[in-house]
């Protein structure tokens, strides 16, 4: 019988320094310092992210970085140019590109030369990879569906933040092609996914040679992708904090007498499969700088223009804040979603935090 196996499968980071951190030549010297200069790096005149450039290696490691003419920045894009800088070289590992990683040196050795390199961790994906049938996505999905299921916040109740979604495709013939369940969205800091990993390569044409395969997939984002790694350095066993982590997020639980779902009893195969592991809660961040950057944004320079603007309207009879009460509501950005996303996971005395701030808008 194939062993199941716990694996990191994806991982990315940007490393900012100085003015000196930015370019090909930062590139090479920190792939030289991770030991990787030796890798068949391809340059491209194209990037993502904001960058302008990039170097890969088949996509399953992609290096974005910024070229830049510094006699063309002066003091009217200074601004500019220090953004530049701020975003420093931005690097991403597939899953192709974490094996290749593992191939070099341990985790533990990995982590230990980013920590020298200061990097800043956006995301990181750890995974269980079943080749035994651990999990019954239909037994899953009927759990969901009734109702049987919590999405666990940091006082065990239950969390939005992390609503079911699944997504399925059918051949012509109305025959399932994989089934995915998710917790949580793209926008989180944490999403959770569990897929048929056979369907998946079968449906890319590539040859699989397991005749089970599924993966239960956490996705961690910033200071959540932080703390598992710091969790790691420890000495933790990777599997076992897999499990708490997921523990940690959702429980799947038998219907009970008693009204508050928290109480109801875990449901056996949920138990057996997560091996009565007790959940744990990855940190998260003490305020959301976003917002609070936004409301000091409103403070200090939108303030005195609607103050200006009422005024004006004013004299015309008209009144601005019903007019900004009826007017069309946009579309929010990425961005603007991830904020609202990050500050749901805020616990209330954070939120209180952030909505004095807006209340002193009014001082």
């Amino acid at each position: 019988m194939i062993e199941n196996n716990y694996l990191i499968d994806w991982l990315s980071f940007t490393i900012q320094s100085d003015i000196n951190g930015i370019g090909k030549s930062a590139v090479k010297g920190f792939l030289e310092r991770m030991g990787l200069d030796n890798l068949p790096f391809l340059e491209k005149e194209t990037g993502r992210h904001g960058y302008n450039r990039s170097m890969s290696i088949q996509n399953y490691i992609n290096i974005y970085y910024n070229e830049v003419k510094f006699n063309e920045f002066d003091e009217d894009n200074a601004e500019k140019l220090d953004r530049i800088i701020k975003m420093g070289i931005h690097f991403e590992f597939s899953g192709q590109g974490c094996r290749i990683l593992e191939q070099e040196k341990s985790w533990l050795d990995w982590f230990k030369i980013l920590d020298d390199l200061k990097v800043r961790y956006s995301r990181l994906d750890i995974a269980l990879d079943d080749f035994q049938g651990l999990l019954d996505f239909d037994v899953m999905e009927e759990k969901i569906k009734k109702g049987e299921v919590i999405s666990l916040s940091r006082t065990r109740n239950i969390d939005s933040s992390l609503d079911f979604k699944k997504a399925e495709k059918l051949d012509n013939n109305g025959n399932s092609k994989g089934k995915t369940i998710y917790f949580g969205n793209r926008q989180s800091l944490m999403m959770i996914r569990f897929y048929d990993k056979k369907r998946e390569q079968e449906e890319k044409k590539i040859s699989c040679p397991y005749s089970f395969w599924q993966r239960y997939e956490i996705v961690l984002k910033r200071e959540k992708a932080t703390d598992f790694i710091n969790k790691l350095k420890t000495g933790v066993d990777f599997a076992e904090l897999y499990l708490k982590v997921l523990a940690g997020l959702i429980r799947f639980v038998d219907r009970g007498v008693d009204k508050n779902k928290a109480r109801w009893k875990t449901s056996e195969f949920w138990s057996d499969f997560i091996k009565g592991s007790e959940g744990v809660k990855l940190k998260s961040k003490n305020l959301d700088p976003s917002l609070d950057k936004t409301i000091k944004w409103i403070d200090e320079s939108v303030m005195t223009s609607l103050q200006l603007l009422a005024e004006v309207a004013k004299m015309g009879d008209l009144d601005l804040l019903e007019i900004l009460k009826n007017s069309k509501i946009r579309e929010k950005s990425d961005r603007q979603k991830s904020m609202l996303n990050e500050f749901d996971l805020l616990n209330e005395k954070q939120k209180q935090e952030i909505f004095n701030k807006i209340k002193d808008l009014a001082v």
